[in-house]
């Protein structure tokens, strides 16, 4: 995380995922799609931090104390909100959920979002730190619109069109101590998006 000319090059999933969040395709001259397919937020500015290496070994480099090597930084870079696509194992509270809840608590203009992971169908399959209790936990929806893909190159479903299933291969609550998670579900197939040149 501290080597900032490395970028998103080997699988390109923080690419995607900040599209979600802050794509922009208005008055992109090459763009096949409308402005309306833009990310949640296109205005917003994103401070980008890598966890994994330049080798697609699939580790990732995660700092041992999350709030002082992620967190903090992202919150001097200008960021409010942290989005996480990374987890632990384990459906249990880790040193890393320790982390995450006590900045979370520490700093309630920052707020924290995990994946829940991707072990489903199995019960209990959340894993750490998504299972911490002040963030927020998001699994993943599955299906495609209802009334099909009308075309896929330029006009995408709305939101609302798309089946409220949870994916299969989304994590599910509870957690260890039996509390609710994930908290809420968010488009996890068929999302179209920006992509890196990993």
């Amino acid at each position: 995380m501290v080597d900032s000319t490395v970028g998103d090059v080997v699988e390109g999933h923080g690419t995607h995922v900040c599209g979600i969040v802050s794509g922009n395709a208005n008055g992109q001259a090459d763009s096949q799609f409308l402005a309306a397919e833009s990310g949640v937020a296109p205005d917003a500015k994103v401070v980008f931090q890598d966890a994994g290496d330049s080798s697609a070994s699939g580790y990732l480099n995660i700092p041992a104390d999350l709030e002082l090597g992620v967190y903090s930084l992202a919150r001097g870079g200008g960021a409010h909100v942290h989005s996480n696509s990374w987890g632990g194992l384990n459906n249990e509270y880790s040193i890393d959920t320790y982390h995450t809840d006590d900045f979370a608590y520490l700093h309630p203009d920052y707020l924290i979002i995990f994946a829940a992971g991707n072990d489903g169908p199995s019960y209990a399959s959340v894993s750490e730190p998504a299972v911490a209790k002040n963030i927020i936990s998001v699994g993943a929806s599955a299906g495609i619109p209802e009334n099909g893909w009308t075309s896929p190159q330029v006009e995408l479903p709305a939101i609302t069109d798309l089946a409220t299933n949870v994916a299969s291969f989304s994590s599910l609550g509870p957690t260890y101590d039996g509390r609710f998670k994930p908290d809420l579900l968010a488009p996890g197939q068929q999302v179209v998006s920006a992509r890196s040149e990993g």
